[in-house]
């Protein structure tokens, strides 16, 4: 997954509860809890994790909207299991 030529999988997860902790990038350890697109527009899902250290957040931008859309109905399926597998899934051109 790329936008603006940029790789955005995996993505840098902010921990939501807690500010002084530093943000995670490529850690795919945790369970994803929600993804989220906030209007039908936009090309970029919100995901939340939980982990043994805390709640976390990350966007994914896209440049191809429909890519967007197929990966969040694909994402959605794998709420309450691993951010790993999530991370694992192909996609065919």
């Amino acid at each position: 997954m790329f936008y603006k030529g940029f790789r955005s999988w995996p993505p840098m997860w902010v921990c939501v509860d807690n500010s002084s902790k530093r943000p995670v990038e490529g850690d795919e350890i945790g369970t994803l809890m929600q993804a989220t697109i906030h209007g039908l527009g936009e090309s970029r899902i919100t995901l939340r994790m939980n982990n043994e250290h805390g709640e976390y957040l990350a966007i994914v931008d896209f440049d191809d909207h429909t890519f967007c859309m197929q990966a969040y109905e694909r994402l959605k399926n794998y709420v309450g299991k691993s951010i790993r597998d999530a991370g694992d899934m192909e996609f065919e051109k």
